[in-house]
């Protein structure tokens, strides 16, 4: 019965499932020559309290994983994934420099655009990245959330602080997420515009 492969992207670990049972296949990466190459390859269990025969890790089981299949599938996952953290905190820097401005009273429409892109473009690697903690996507945020958001805001412009950083630091979510929530704060009246103060 053939093998099949699944990508964890939160993990960067492969599941393998054959016959009703399920192991973990995990790859370490070291650089070299400015490529990540695979150091090591670790296979466990998916459920370690599974007694049947089939789950048990045996040679025989391990030749027919298709662990070179799997490692192909983590390094294309893991390319992705570095790749994507680089292009993420780049555009948290943009954006942070962004609001800088803004929070010293400069800025103009194309700046705001510019804004809104860099945040709309966060929240589409953040799908490729880890799952952020916070609201489902798509929930409604409640007002009192909203103006809580506010609140943090303005107090991080005071001190002159990163202000997205602050609302995330501050609800335990993702930078991208945090600049979502500011945004709504925004549409729902809660902020002012970028470059207006309260």
């Amino acid at each position: 019965m053939a093998t099949d492969l699944s990508y964890d992207e939160s993990s960067g670990d492969v599941t393998a499932t054959m016959n009703g049972a399920s192991w973990i296949i995990h790859v370490d990466w070291f650089v070299r020559d400015g490529s990540h190459e695979p150091c090591a390859v670790t296979i466990s269990m998916k459920d370690r309290d599974d007694r049947s025969t089939g789950a048990q890790l045996t040679a025989s089981v391990v030749r027919k994983l298709a662990i070179g299949d799997a490692i192909q599938m983590a390094r294309h996952g893991h390319a992705i994934q570095t790749s994507t953290q680089q292009q993420y905190w780049e555009l948290v820097d943009l954006r942070d420099r962004l609001e800088a401005t803004f929070a010293a009273g400069h800025g103009d429409r194309a700046m705001w655009a510019e804004l809104d892109r860099v945040t709309t473009e966060l929240e589409r690697l953040d799908t490729v990245r880890e799952t952020p903690v916070g609201p489902k996507r798509g929930s409604k945020i409640a007002d009192d959330t909203l103006r809580e958001v506010a609140d943090v805001y303005q107090k991080a412009t005071r001190l002159g602080s990163p202000v997205t950083r602050a609302v995330a630091t501050h609800f335990h979510v993702s930078e991208s997420t945090a600049g979502k929530r500011i945004m709504k704060a925004r549409e729902r009246g809660f902020l002012p515009p970028p470059g207006e103060h309260t």
